[in-house]
């Protein structure tokens, strides 16, 4: 019976990155196409990769659209804070008489 070496076998797996990779490199190649656009250069479909394509989709992609969707994200959750409080206070509520109604007695019983 030979031995099984799972060192050596998990070295050779190789698990890509599959998060933010394909999508960078596919973002870089739309924009150095949209970048390159010009009527004599229409039958060259790949576009020449500069350093300010890369700087502009790094910026857009990594550092502005996460900035604006946390904005945007934080900006819902502050204006549905009461809305929340509400809910919880109503579902608090229809527990407490669910459970009188049951057992009837009060869950929490009143402060003299």
């Amino acid at each position: 019976m030979a031995k099984s070496n799972l060192v050596g076998e998990v070295q050779k797996l190789a698990i890509p990155d599959l998060r933010f990779q394909q999508t960078f490199q596919n973002a870089v190649k739309k924009e150095a196409r949209r970048t390159n656009e010009r009527p004599e250069t229409q039958s060259d479909k790949q576009g020449h990769l500069t350093a300010s394509v890369i700087c502009k989709v790094v910026l857009r992609d990594v550092i502005i659209m996460p900035l604006v969707q946390g904005m945007l994200w934080t900006g819902i959750l502050i204006a549905m804070k009461p809305w929340l409080r509400f809910m919880v206070r109503q579902g608090q509520l229809c527990g407490h008489q669910l459970y009188s109604l049951i057992l009837g007695k009060n869950l929490i019983p009143k402060r003299n």
